[in-house]
């Protein structure tokens, strides 16, 4: 399944091609079979949102962004902000990405917007949960290659 098609696309922007590799493989090791889009900074990430980049979010796609807080500009923090300012990308869900466990860095994020935050490294249980309880579905599929 590729962006744009039927499912939600996950989309992973993370600077650090090790920690994003980690996300990837986490991924699939869990078994999800959903497209992954990945964005190396906040411009890439940004230009797709806003429809500077082909391809481009489009209104009405099923999307999660996993975006992680500290990057080169703008930060997961900033691209928060002008997200939840942008009508059209407004209830777009983030789970923001962070290697530390800060209270006030997290407290931020939630007050911003985001549904919710992982520290690094991603432990995929909690993420699968955090995506059930946005009532996003994963496309899941059992060792063996049969979905559930």
């Amino acid at each position: 399944m590729q962006y744009g098609e039927a499912g939600l696309t996950i989309l992973i922007a993370e600077d650090d091609d090790g920690h994003a590799q980690l996300l990837r493989r986490g991924l699939l090791s869990a078994g999800v079979r959903n497209p992954l889009l990945r964005f190396k900074d906040g411009r890439e990430t940004w230009d797709f949102l806003s429809g500077a980049a082909k391809p481009c979010f489009e209104p009405g796609m099923a999307c999660l962004l996993l975006l992680d807080i500290r990057m080169p500009p703008p930060d997961g923090v900033e691209l928060l902000r002008r997200m939840r300012a942008d009508p059209r990308l407004n209830r777009l869900p983030v789970i923001m990405v962070t290697t530390t466990d800060d209270p006030k860095e997290i407290a931020r994020c939630a007050e911003l917007g985001s549904q919710g935050c992982l520290i690094k490294p991603v432990e995929f249980g909690q993420l699968l949960e955090l995506t059930k309880r946005l009532g996003l579905a994963l496309d899941i599929a059992e060792p063996g290659g049969r979905k559930v």
